[in-house]
């Protein structure tokens, strides 16, 4: 089964070019993610990996300097927070 998700990935990539996607605020884009996990660890995975990043991915986030040791951190809207090596660059630079 983890097939259809692949697939249903696959497509679109083929009807959505890159340049027209939404920004992810991950370093690796919610499509791959999800295409990696499903592709791995099957389609119960990939679907839980889609749900988890549909639920956390949007403008609602807040990024601020950990005040212990110094490094940028992201809180998302469910309240999971994200390290600096889990963000996408832009958003590394654009806060600095």
């Amino acid at each position: 089964m983890r097939w259809i998700l692949i697939l249903a990935i696959k497509i679109y990539r083929l009807l959505i070019p890159a340049g027209k996607r939404r920004n992810c605020l991950f370093r690796v884009s919610c499509s791959e993610f999800v295409f990696q996990t499903a592709k791995t660890q099957g389609f119960y995975k990939g679907l839980a990996a889609l749900y988890y990043r549909m639920s956390t991915c949007n403008s609602k986030h807040h990024i601020f300097n950990d005040p212990r040791d110094g490094k940028k951190r992201m809180v998302l809207r469910n309240g999971h927070i994200l390290n600096a090596h889990e963000m996408a660059e832009r958003l590394l630079t654009n806060q600095a």
